[in-house]
């Protein structure tokens, strides 16, 4: 899948003239859709069935599993900003749902090809965003987090509904370059250039998406 990948990378960065990361999530998006592994080529004709028992109407039929695409990164220059977009489905759950999904973007985020995970809480020393769908008692969730490093400096409390709402949900989380974070989820703006502490660009960032689970379950899904 190699192959495939880097050619869809440098016609994004190149003919495209994408910015790098966009280039990568484009490219990451295509093989994960696209990609054949026993003919080794990208066939944007033929369906493939979802894995997991995952039906159409919950996302794209193609999905391939992340060994083919999630070990690629980007090394060299800082992230001073950055938006990433995409779908979010939290549905399917227990009776009271838990426990949520984290979005993560940092230098120093574990390499998911050896097994390290991360759940809602998020991990890293960068941008986590934290979807935190269950109350462990102190009132503290169903939440939008966003943290630095380990700290959280914003947060709104929401109804469990609103995130474990069985739909497909654009969500948009953007720094400026300014150092403020704005974060979208269903096309409700719930942080409008909030400052971000001790914010400086991010070198060679990495992103990765967490989700976990325990006596009560939901199921998390990303386009």
């Amino acid at each position: 899948a190699t192959v495939s990948l880097m050619e869809e990378f440098y016609t994004n960065l190149w003919r495209e003239k994408l910015p790098k990361l966009e280039a990568l999530r484009r490219a990451q998006l295509e093989v994960m859709r696209h990609y054949d592994p026993q003919r080794q080529v990208l066939d944007r004709e033929s369906s493939r069935p979802a894995p997991g028992g995952v039906e159409a109407n919950l996302g794209p039929q193609r999905q391939l599993p992340p060994f083919y695409w999630a070990a690629f990164t980007l090394s060299g220059g800082a992230a001073d900003k950055f938006t990433a977009l995409f779908k979010l489905f939290i549905g399917r759950g227990s009776g009271n749902a838990a426990d949520g999904f984290s979005f993560n973007i940092a230098s120093d985020l574990p390499d998911p090809t050896t097994g390290s995970t991360t759940g809602e809480e998020g991990t890293g020393s960068g941008l986590t965003v934290a979807f935190d769908t269950y109350d462990n008692g102190a009132l503290e969730a169903p939440a939008i987090a966003l943290k630095w490093g380990a700290s959280e400096f914003a947060t709104t409390n929401l109804t469990k509904a609103t995130m474990v709402n069985n739909q497909w949900v654009d969500v948009i989380i953007r720094v400026n370059p300014d150092g403020t974070a704005d974060l979208y989820h269903n096309n409700v703006k719930y942080f409008d250039k909030v400052p971000i502490p001790g914010w400086s660009p991010i070198s060679a960032p990495l992103i990765m998406l967490g989700a976990r689970t325990g006596g009560g379950f939901e199921g998390h899904w990303v386009d």
